[in-house]
């Protein structure tokens, strides 16, 4: 599907109000919700917001497969290094009073002599990998305990060795960003089905979900914590930025969420919060906007590299095959390994965010005006508009 036909799609649902050749409006059915509208997008833009790593891990995976002594059977699995070992070796001390694993003696030596028989490994031991995983840790926690500039100092300091683990793990934990974007999108649309249900006066129900939501910020708000507290970040200032404005929209939200839950027999003072501190909410979905899209483009390059690198490969096997058959099976193959438009990836995410902005506006006029027909015919619009877009996201992702 071309992304032209995605953006006539959603203009057809508003089209429809005035009847003028996308067919009759079709309303929105009570048992649709957004959150389920909206679920196979939030894994499409969650796996697109998780590209780099993924990408960069396609590049990792050969090299792994090509040594039979790398430890898989451990829970993390680095690829050795020259920077790695020189980083490590600078590491060990940058935090006051921290003892130097034993497990770490051999890794670091290889920045001195590269030459020994188990430097020449492409993987790191099972001792080595515990070794960086420790080195790390302490890292992060000492990084946790710092404040202002002296944190900007450290985090700098810092960074070239975040850099040199991250780009020797394979398998590394999903970034911050990642979980951000996955949870926040499932939140976010929980909360338009939430507004629906107020401007229905379905009150009693609610106060209920606004409690579900809030334990569910703070649940992801709990999972980021333990996430920075065993791992350095190896995004840039801007995206760390994007990152820290993104979770503090979150404690706002919660915020406004758990006045919600502590008004569940007052309807009107539910609907005057909401519609109050509606900007909360746009300033959340912003956030996550630029958090999502923040690594794209790089994801976008991390990707096709891999992909050239696997069809060089193929291209090496193809030379090599001794006959047509073998040939043939080779080029069905390739078309594993295409490659990604990075723009249309973006644009697709944002044109999700732009709908599920306008959602949030018209069921906030709607919760203001619940009696009013054209309002409620707008936030159907809305919806369906959102539920084409979601659709065709999930789609077009999976498709790069």
């Amino acid at each position: 599907m071309r992304w032209s036909q995605v953006i006539y799609r959603a203009g057809c649902a508003l089209t429809a109000l005035l009847l003028t050749g996308c067919g009759s409006i079709v309303y929105k059915d009570a048992a649709s919700t957004y959150a389920t509208a909206g679920r196979a997008a939030t894994k499409s833009v969650a796996d697109a917001a998780a590209s780099l790593a993924n990408a960069q891990d396609k590049l990792k995976a050969s090299q792994v497969a090509s040594n039979s002594n790398c430890p898989i059977a451990e829970q993390r699995i680095f690829l050795r290094s020259p920077e790695l070992s020189k980083q490590l070796k600078a590491a060990l001390g940058m935090v006051p009073g921290a003892t130097v694993p034993e497990d770490c003696k051999k890794l670091v030596d290889c920045d001195t002599n590269p030459n020994q028989a188990a430097c020449r490994n492409s993987c790191a031991s099972a001792e080595e990998a515990n070794c960086i995983a420790t080195v790390e840790e302490n890292l992060a926690i000492h990084l946790k305990s710092l404040k202002g500039a002296e944190a900007d100092s450290f985090s700098t300091a810092v960074q070239p060795v975040a850099n040199a683990i991250s780009q020797s793990e394979y398998g590394r934990v999903k970034p911050v960003a990642a979980v951000l974007v996955k949870d926040n999108l499932i939140i976010l649309t929980e909360y338009l089905d939430m507004l629906e249900k107020l401007a229905v006066k379905r009150e009693s129900e609610v106060a209920e979900d606004a409690k579900k939501l809030s334990k569910r910020i703070t649940d992801t708000m709990g999972e980021i914590t333990k996430l920075t507290g065993k791992q350095l970040s190896t995004e840039g200032k801007e995206t760390q930025t994007k990152v820290t404005n993104a979770i503090a929209a979150m404690g706002k939200f919660v915020s406004d969420l758990q006045v919600i839950a502590a008004n569940a027999q007052d309807a009107h003072a539910i609907r005057k919060h909401v519609v109050g501190r509606s900007k909360d909410v746009q300033e959340l979905v912003a956030s996550i906007k630029e958090v999502a899209g923040s690594d794209a483009m790089l994801g976008a390059v991390y990707s096709n590299l891999a992909q050239i690198q696997a069809r060089t490969d193929y291209q090496r096997r193809y030379a090599s095959a001794g006959d047509a058959y073998s040939r043939s099976i080779l080029l069905s193959e390739r078309g594993k390994y295409s490659y990604v438009d990075g723009e249309k990836s973006l644009q697709a995410v944002d044109t999700l965010f732009d709908a599920m902005t306008k959602s949030h506006e018209a069921l906030i006029q709607l919760v203001m005006n619940p009696s009013e027909k054209d309002k409620q015919a707008i936030a159907d619009a809305r919806f369906q508009e959102f539920k084409m877009i979601a659709e065709d996201v999930a789609t077009l992702i999976q498709l790069f």
